[in-house]
């Protein structure tokens, strides 16, 4: 599957667990030394498990994962909510979770299974720092996870000398969806990358994490520089009424791998990098 169809799976279920804040759980975990059997129920996890070279371990991904390309060749076993014989064939040491994806119902599930669990919240880059030393700790791989998580906050400190750099901060419309119109809200990641690289997200107001708007709105608060995650920059000229919108006057439509702006894991520093590198490049 690649990333933009993923986006559009990744999307629906959190719009029905926007607002989610359940802390992270483990249910009977084996000890570190024996995780060597893992199942991962949500790519950005999945993600985050190879970055710290453990890749080797996981033995099945959801029917989502597409990255990084030594996932093309793992078994499936469905989407975020699984196939629980499938899972179960598998033999897993342990089952990763996202909490904001995967509720109480399907972690009591695999518990009742007897599978160990480690569910955890991942809704934000505070989250995935948080995430990396319980990672580590129950993979037995605390020395990875410490630097990773240097390595990280290291990134996150020079995106954000580059963006005091900025001249000002440019108007921003990220959209999510095209039909019908969705964008970022204040409790999204979206909106946490596009502030921190910089940036003001116009949508910055709603607390709704995707909500859906109106042409005439948009229009209205006519952005200076506008985000696409699934739609093609040719498309939006085309579109009727978008011509009256300053950023597509002007050409300042652009592109971008949703995976690394929807997705907290270790490589939303690209996602950081190439907006500070898109809000200079704007001259505004």
């Amino acid at each position: 599957m690649r990333p933009g169809t993923s986006l559009l799976a990744v999307l629906a279920l959190l719009l029905l667990v926007a607002g989610c804040t359940e802390r992270p759980q483990v249910a009977e975990p084996a000890r570190p030394e024996q995780v060597q059997r893992l199942i991962c129920l949500a790519p950005n996890l999945t993600e985050t498990v190879f970055a710290l070279g453990l890749g080797d371990r996981v033995v099945a991904v959801t029917d989502n994962d597409h990255y990084p390309p030594q996932v093309e060749s793992l078994p499936r076993v469905g989407g975020m909510q699984p196939d629980y014989e499938r899972l179960l064939a598998f033999h897993p040491d342990l089952v990763l979770l996202d909490a904001n994806l995967q509720g109480q119902e399907l972690q009591a599930r695999l518990k009742g299974l007897g599978l160990p669990v480690l569910a955890l919240k991942t809704m934000t880059l505070e989250d995935l720092q948080a995430n990396l030393p319980i990672l580590g700790r129950a993979l037995g791989a605390e020395k990875q996870a410490a630097e990773a998580l240097e390595a990280f906050q290291a990134g996150l400190r020079e995106v954000e000398r580059a963006a005091r750099s900025l001249p000002r901060a440019p108007r921003v419309f990220v959209e999510i969806w095209g039909e019908p119109l969705m964008t970022a809200g204040n409790t999204s990641l979206v909106h946490e990358i596009i502030e921190r690289s910089g940036g003001d997200n116009i949508y910055g107001d709603l607390s709704e994490t995707y909500p859906t708007i109106s042409l005439e709105d948009l229009i209205r608060r006519d952005p200076e520089i506008i985000l696409l995650t699934t739609s093609e920059t040719a498309d939006l000229p085309h579109r009727a009424g978008w011509q009256r919108l300053t950023a597509v006057r002007e050409g300042r439509v652009y592109k971008l791998n949703p995976d690394l702006v929807v997705r907290p894991t270790l490589r939303s520093l690209e996602g950081l990098r190439n907006l500070v590198r898109i809000f200079g490049e704007a001259g505004l």
